[in-house]
């Protein structure tokens, strides 16, 4: 699938080749996320109860407050004026993260958060960081082919790329960390030190009766401390 995406793009500018793929592959991990939530609720459905109150997922806050300030610096920054293929990636890539960003994260991604709840499970980490891999090829293209843009928009997009690679970077050491603690790494070990939840609380809240009746038995025991917790 790859090879015949290319060989159909192989005429185009290689930022242009980039954009068509993520066309193509940015509505697919869209779809595989929320697929996860729908097929596999007991490993990919979000909303558990944050305990830890420090935890990797918190301090990735940090860096996506930092991208949106370079993001929007970014765009104040940018050249209005420019044409051709340096406007191909201000009005469609720059714009596109503004949007990301400003709106579309602080509605899924932060405000659940807020509520002391989860945003994914380790797939939804999957389909971030494939997600993520477009965005650096673009930022590669940019600093390796002859694009003209003005330093102080090039600096926002160097740090743009330099805080991607950091989230990446801090998931990682949650992997590094995870597998050598006592108990070895496992998706429960990796989500409980990752999202700070409970190991007797794994499972997400939103559940239909169905599935909770299919359940492993730990979700009926997490049930029980959720009752507990809440009396």
């Amino acid at each position: 699938m790859v090879r015949a995406i290319f060989s159909l793009t192989a005429s185009m500018d290689p930022m242009e080749r980039v954009m068509a793929v993520f066309g193509l592959a940015g509505p697919i991990f869209v779809s595989v996320f929320l697929g996860t939530w729908a097929l596999a609720p007991y490993t990919a459905r979000p909303f558990v109860k944050i305990e830890a109150s420090s935890c990797p997922t918190k301090w990735t806050i940090w860096l996506y407050i930092a991208m949106v300030i370079t993001i929007c610096v970014g765009w104040a920054v940018r050249d209005q004026n420019a044409a051709g293929k340096e406007a191909v990636w201000i009005s469609g890539i720059w714009a596109r993260l503004l949007l990301v960003f400003t709106v579309i994260h602080p509605l899924c991604l932060v405000l659940p958060r807020l509520f002391g709840r989860t945003i994914s499970k380790w797939p939804g980490l999957l389909c971030c960081e494939a997600a993520k891999s477009t965005f650096i090829a673009m930022c590669v293209v940019v600093f390796t082919d002859d694009y003209s843009y003005g330093g102080a928009f090039m600096g926002a997009v160097a740090a743009a790329f330099v805080i991607t690679i950091s989230v990446t970077c801090v998931r990682i050491y949650a992997v590094i960390k995870v597998c050598s603690s006592e108990e070895g790494f496992s998706m429960l070990n990796f989500d409980t030190y990752y999202y700070g939840t409970s190991r007797e609380c794994p499972f997400s809240p939103a559940m239909l009766g169905c599935e909770r009746n299919r359940a492993p038995e730990l979700l009926k025991d997490s049930d029980e401390v959720e009752l507990a917790n809440a009396s």
